[in-house]
Parts: C-alpha cells; sequence; structure tokens
C-alpha cells in the first residue's frame, strides 16, 4: 500500500472527509486534505530504486473552531506515527489558520514518511 493509501485509511475512521491537495466546494466540516512537498528520493547505488519512498507531507485540517481544528489534528498526528507499517514523524508543531470569510479555522503540520513504494 503506498502512503498515500495508508494515511487515507489511518485517517478516515477520525473525518471521513480526506482530499489530496484541497476540497472540492461544498465540502462539510471538518475535513482534512493533504500534499506531497517532496522528501529524498531513495536509490540504491546501481540506481535501482528502492522499495520504499521518503516523503514529506502536509496535513491539513479545517473545522468550525480552532479548538476543533487542532484536536483532530491532534488525533491524527497520533495515528499517523503509531502505525506500525510505516515510519512517520512531525517535522515540527501545528500552524494555525483562518478563513474568517467561511467561519473555517485550519490546523496544519508537516510530516516526514517512509513508506512503500
Amino acid at each position: 500500500m503506498s502512503w498515500e493509501q495508508t494515511l487515507v485509511t489511518l485517517v478516515q475512521p477520525l473525518c471521513p472527509r480526506v482530499e489530496p491537495d484541497a476540497a472540492k466546494p461544498g465540502t462539510a466540516l471538518p475535513f482534512v486534505t493533504y500534499q506531497a512537498f517532496g522528501g529524498q528520493a531513495l536509490r540504491y547505488v546501481d540506481t535501482a530504486a528502492a522499495d520504499k519512498r521518503h516523503a514529506f507531507v502536509q496535513l491539513n485540517v479545517w473545522a468550525g473552531t480552532r479548538a476543533a481544528s487542532t484536536a483532530l489534528l491532534r488525533q491524527i498526528e497520533d495515528a499517523l506515527c503509531l502505525h506500525t507499517g510505516w515510519q512517520c514523524k512531525p517535522l515540527g508543531e501545528y500552524r494555525a489558520d483562518a478563513e474568517a470569510d467561511l467561519g473555517w479555522y485550519g490546523s496544519s503540520q508537516d510530516f516526514e514518511v517512509v513508506a512503500a513504494r
């Protein structure tokens, strides 16, 4: 299972609305989006691809209150980091955001993931 499939599988029990990149217009709160933003390409000396991917991933949680977005992100962080099928660690603490016009409050956090190719 790829890191993206694993991520969605781990997040959906906590929040069923999980989308790559951006949520569709009209998506109900709360929802989670994720993006890959690089990582280290894993290749052997003979240039063959390793059986793992090393990715940097940003998760974004949007909810109706700051407390709700942060609480959900904390639950997701625990689920990702405790999963034994891959290696995952936070690259820092969460960042806060808001879309005042929409009444959305966001929390985002970056993770380093090493998972099956």
